[in-house]
């Protein structure tokens, strides 16, 4: 599963936030102990999904954010984009389904490991 792509599931709280976050490190030595590792710390609010990496990694990966899954998100976007420090602002694809109030974005395409950032224009 090295470098395999990331979905990310957002379970919303009543407030209409979450938070998260992902360690990564290359799952066959104790390189992690000499800082060989990433941190990610995710959170929602404001129809904004933010990922910033909590350390100083000495460690890079090819995985990448294939999916966020929004659970819980009672708005129909008109709008989903990402901006990244390296590539600007882009628009995504995405599916929002009414009944089940499940916003499905496709393809950010950021490094997971990567600062960045996802806007919801409702």
């Amino acid at each position: 599963m090295a470098n395999d792509p990331y979905t990310l599931v957002i379970a919303l709280d009543v407030q209409k936030h979450a938070k998260g976050t992902l360690y990564i490190d290359d799952g066959q030595t104790y390189d992690y102990r000499s800082g060989k590792f990433v941190h990610i710390e995710f959170s929602m609010q404001e129809n904004k999904i933010t990922g910033h990496v909590t350390n100083t990694p000495d460690f890079e990966t090819d995985s990448w954010l294939e999916r966020v899954i929004i659970l819980g998100f009672e708005e129909v976007p008109k709008q989903v984009k990402v901006l990244t420090p390296l590539d600007g602002e882009q628009n995504l694809d995405f599916f929002y389904n009414k009944n089940n109030q499940v916003l499905s974005i496709r393809k950010p395409g950021v490094n997971i490991a990567a600062e960045f950032e996802i806007q919801i224009i409702v």
